[in-house]
């Protein structure tokens, strides 16, 4: 079978940012990737149903929501609005809304059962434009907001907005990782359309090189293993599962790179949990020798005990430290995974051996990180660039410098004390 290639380009040397930053790119967005201050994990997805109708799905857990018994009623109810603004870009001033509304909504668990809750609202969004949306969610019942931020691009006809996947009781599944032995099937916009292309790739890409490391400019070749078609009815397939692990790159026009991707990452995904993902992701922490030996002794479990009790002195000291640790790869995979888990990722490298940035800014096809005060000539700073990918809208790329090794290794031994 005639094997596909896709090229992914990586970007050492890049343009400078500018100087300046308008209302809304100047906000302190480090909240998003700090878990100690998130209560809500709401999830959300753009499907474009029409040239000038974008439907926006939102879900959130009901653990994630405070359930009371108001009085003179007899269930227990969580109260909770969702604010949605509409932008042109990102690069808009903050009052320049092109369109906005508050929903408020009612759930009743009086089990306080674990449950999604789906629900979604219908956005006035052209074609041929893109968009930048702000979404608030309250949880009514606590008076606390978490802000959330997606970008809408209706450009095009084949990219991943004009998808969406449902589980086997037709939900909508948000995530892009399916598990071993999920069935889903996958809906497209254009009911006339009769067959996907699918493209499947190995998960063989390699891990983030610490910040400090310069790697020149270069293009990497991407081949795909294999290719096969599977056909559409009224805009649906039929149910699938993904029975390999690594890339499946879906697409309703061959010739156009453009398409919906999901991945089969391990198990347990985003979770750590085995002994052999548990010594994958301290690469970054070890120096090569101590993860050589650990990576060819037939206990796993036990050369990582020995590691962790080392690096802490006493078993309790070794827990702190191996909790704080994985936590950190956990958020990184929940954060920062593109067509890589979020662990091996530029962002999520520098999450996992720094901790959560003090200050973020975000822009249209950029990230500031900032550790320490902002403009404090002490603070690191490092600067992320979005990365052209078939794959996935959330690769970026660390612009990096030796000006970080010091700060590197500082943060390594206080990881290690």
């Amino acid at each position: 079978m005639r094997k596909n290639i896709i090229y992914l380009f990586f970007i050492a040397t890049i343009f400078s940012a500018c100087s300046s930053y308008n209302m809304l790119t100047n906000q302190n967005m480090a909240y998003i990737y700090d878990s100690a201050k998130i209560r809500i994990y709401p999830a959300y997805n753009i499907f474009h149903y029409s040239d000038s109708l974008s439907i926006l799905n939102f879900k959130v857990n009901s653990d994630d929501l405070l359930y009371v018994k108001l009085p003179k009623e007899n269930n227990y109810t969580a109260h909770f609005k969702l604010t949605y603004l509409l932008y042109s870009s990102i690069s808009s001033k903050e009052k320049s809304v092109i369109d906005s509304a508050t929903i408020a909504y009612l759930d009743s668990n009086n089990f306080k059962k674990s449950k999604s809750i789906i629900n979604s609202i219908n956005i006035k969004a052209k074609v041929n434009n893109s968009y930048f949306l702000k979404l608030v969610l309250t949880d009514l019942n606590r008076n606390e907001s978490i802000e959330s931020y997606v970008f809408i691009n209706k450009n095009s006809k084949n990219n991943q907005n004009n998808f969406q996947v449902l589980d086997s009781d037709e939900q909508l599944i948000f995530q892009s990782n399916i598990e071993k032995g999920q069935s889903f099937k996958i809906k497209f916009n254009d009911r006339n359309k009769k067959k996907l292309w699918v493209k499947y790739y190995k998960p063989n890409f390699p891990i983030a090189t610490p910040p400090f490391s310069i790697n020149p400019e270069k293009s990497t070749v991407v081949i795909s293993d294999s290719s096969f078609q599977i056909e559409l009815k009224e805009g649906e397939t039929d149910y699938l599962q993904l029975k390999k692990f690594g890339i499946y790159h879906f697409q309703a026009d061959s010739t156009n790179k453009e398409g919906l991707t999901l991945f089969r990452f391990y198990n347990d995904f985003p979770k750590i949990i085995t002994p052999e993902n548990m010594l994958a992701t301290i690469r970054y922490l070890t120096t090569q020798q101590e993860y050589d030996k650990m990576l060819f002794m037939k206990e796993k479990k036990e050369a990582l005990d020995k590691f962790w009790l080392e690096i802490a002195g006493n078993p309790e000291r070794a827990t702190e430290l191996i909790k704080k640790y994985y936590n950190h790869v956990q958020d990184a995979n929940k954060f920062f995974s593109s067509y890589l888990e979020g662990w091996k990722t530029d962002r999520g490298i520098v999450y996992i051996i720094y901790g959560p940035p003090n200050t973020v800014y975000l822009s249209q096809n950029k990230e500031v990180w900032i550790y320490g005060e902002a403009r404090n000539i002490r603070s690191v700073t490092m600067n992320f660039y979005k990365v052209e990918n078939p794959f996935s809208e959330n690769d970026y790329i660390l612009e990096k410098s030796p000006m970080y090794k010091d700060s590197w290794f500082n943060s390594i031994d206080l990881l290690r004390r």
